[in-house]
Parts: C-alpha cells; structure tokens; sequence
C-alpha cells in the first residue's frame, strides 16, 4: 500500500456578470455580457440553463432573451 496522500477541493470562485449595455434591446442588437475574470480562469456561458457551446471565453455578445449565467 502507499503512503497517505491529502488532497484539499477549494470552492469555486463566486462568478458575477456585467454590462454597460442595456439589457432591453431590439430585434437585430445585442448586449456584449462580461464575466469576472482572473488567473486560471474558464468559461462556460449558458442560456436558460443550457450550454452556449461558443461561449468559452470572459465575455459574450447575448443575440436573443434569456437568462444568462456562466
């Protein structure tokens, strides 16, 4: 057998979004969203709890209504 290894699981770091852009456009402009960013930061942006599979970077450009979370 081996010798005991500890490993420590630290909690994710609280994600927060913003905007300089309106939130309530028409048909045809978007809202550019902008997650916190930091050191070894990824992303995975979803719409109404489903997965945006473009949005992997720090910002996305939101085209249509929902609710955005990343």
């Amino acid at each position: 057998t081996s010798a005991p290894l500890v490993v420590t699981v630290n909690p994710a770091p609280g994600a927060s979004i913003s905007t300089t852009d309106p939130t309530v456009f028409c048909q045809g402009d978007s809202a550019l969203l902008q997650a916190q960013t930091g050191t070894g930061y990824s992303y995975q942006w979803f719409r109404n709890s489903q997965i945006i599979a473009t949005g992997t970077s720090s910002q996305l450009n939101a085209l249509t209504t929902g609710a955005y979370t990343v």
